[in-house]
């Protein structure tokens, strides 16, 4: 049975004008070269927001024949990938809390779009935004595990070393 998955470098530019790398464990890659954007932003942002974001490509390369061993069976082995474009950082909705760090979007079974952020204010937890409007959002580190865009907010944040792995709930 083919596996049909691959260890992709993403290359994608800076504002600068520079180039970034990222890093990602995927099947069908082939679909970072299709003319939909919408569809690639879509992967990028599934595939590619809790990816560590490296500076030097020989570092990323690193990175992805590390992550290929850790995979054990990987196909098409490591790719590199170099798109043209930004990599989408910006959030969709209005969020006005300084102590929050965004995380990319999210895009949910029920095809439900948000907003992914972690807040480390006094008392640090993760939120998704489904709108601009103030109320449509839910947060609490007590939902990891159950609500399935906090789960991947959580996630997001221990992959980028913002929060623990173990989650802790003052009593």
């Amino acid at each position: 049975m083919s596996a049909d998955n691959t260890i992709v470098v993403l290359s994608t530019l800076t504002a600068n004008g520079g180039r970034e790398w990222r890093v990602a464990h995927m099947q069908a890659a082939e679909n970072l070269h299709e003319d939909d954007a919408a569809f690639v932003r879509y992967i990028l942002d599934r595939m590619f927001s809790a990816s560590a974001v490296f500076t030097l490509e020989d570092t990323a390369l690193d990175a992805a024949l590390e992550l290929e061993r850790a995979c054990g069976d990987v196909e098409y082995g490591v790719r590199c990938v170099e798109l043209d474009v930004p990599f989408p950082t910006a959030p969709e909705y209005v969020h006005d809390c300084a102590d929050c760090t965004y995380l990319g979007r999210h895009y949910s079974d029920r095809q439900r779009i948000s907003d992914l952020y972690v807040c480390k204010g006094l008392m640090p937890t993760v939120i998704a935004r489904f709108s601009d409007e103030g109320p449509d959002y839910t947060s609490g580190l007590c939902f990891v595990g159950g609500v399935g865009e906090l789960t991947e907010a959580h996630r997001r944040a221990v992959a980028r070393g913002l929060l623990p792995a173990k989650v802790s709930l003052p009593e």
